[in-house]
């Protein structure tokens, strides 16, 4: 922990010539922008304040333990991150708290998928058992696949994660999800026998989703409207309080619940074999 402290204060006397870097614990966790600064107090408490150059962004990477997460970590924000950071039982910093504001975005990064948020402000606490991330703005959620592709995508004004810092490294570690105001969700079909690979899109005021679950689930409520394609098959329903979605490993849509009175299903079925399927009462 020295080590890191000397190496930030040494940083403070070069900030004309290079751009301002933090490592702690041996690089596990690193701050990096134009400039920047530190601030110590008596019980070892440190916070550090990193500002982006221009066109670029500030960024806060933790390859292991930095937010208390054993998936991979990076945050990055254009106009500002403050982070806080604790020494913990092994002596080693920890960051506790971090806020980053201006189109941020953070990155959950485990070996075969990805979970993302984008925000215009981000508020990072830690807890006892799981870790909280509230956004704020312009929300957006993403599952995705480490080639790049989006099985979940859901926009809302604002919301949260809760994440588990003791999840495994193939596990996800986003527990569970929140988003609210003029929520709209993208879910990618799984392909099956019963079912051609498509998409289903949704609106609704409200929507949590729930990893701990299995199989995992994403509820939608609140003057919820549903335009699905699975091709060669469309479905539109209309009239429903809540729309329960059955998530596979994967993150893509394996079933669903289309709930509330009166509802009204309309489909539309091209003269080609196969069919997706809903489920509607």
């Amino acid at each position: 922990m020295k080590g890191a402290i000397s190496s930030a204060v040494l940083l403070l006397f070069t900030l004309a010539y290079a751009d301002f870097t933090v490592r702690l614990n041996k690089g596990d966790i690193t701050l990096t922008g134009a400039s920047g600064g530190v601030k110590r107090s008596k019980t070892g408490v440190e916070q550090y304040v990193v500002y982006p150059a221009a066109g670029k962004q500030a960024v806060l990477e933790s390859k292991s333990d930095g937010l208390r997460l054993q998936a991979s970590t990076s945050l990055r924000a254009d106009a500002q991150r403050v982070a806080t950071a604790k020494p913990n039982a092994a002596g080693l910093l920890e960051i506790t708290e971090a806020v980053a504001i201006g189109n941020v975005q953070l990155d959950l990064t485990r070996p075969d998928r990805t979970s993302q948020a984008n925000s215009n402000k981000l508020t990072y606490r830690s807890g006892k058992t799981e870790d909280r991330a509230e956004f704020e703005g312009d929300v957006t959620l993403r599952d995705k696949s480490t080639q790049g592709s989006s099985n979940l995508t859901a926009v809302g004004q604002r919301g949260f994660m809760t994440i588990s810092p003791a999840a495994e490294k193939k596990k996800n570690p986003v527990r569970r999800a929140e988003l609210t105001g003029s929520v709209k969700v993208t879910i990618v079909q799984a392909k099956s026998e019963a079912a051609r690979a498509g998409n289903y899109v949704a609106t609704g005021d409200k929507l949590t989703v729930d990893y701990t679950v299995s199989p995992a689930q994403a509820v939608l409520s609140g003057n919820v409207k549903i335009d699905g394609s699975s091709d060669p098959d469309t479905a539109e329903i209309t009239g429903v309080t809540k729309l329960v979605l059955s998530l596979n490993e994967k993150g893509e849509l394996e079933a669903l619940e289309a709930i509330g009175e009166p509802v009204k299903s309309t489909f539309r079925r091209p003269a080609t074999k196969g069919s997706g399927r809903l489920g509607a009462r």
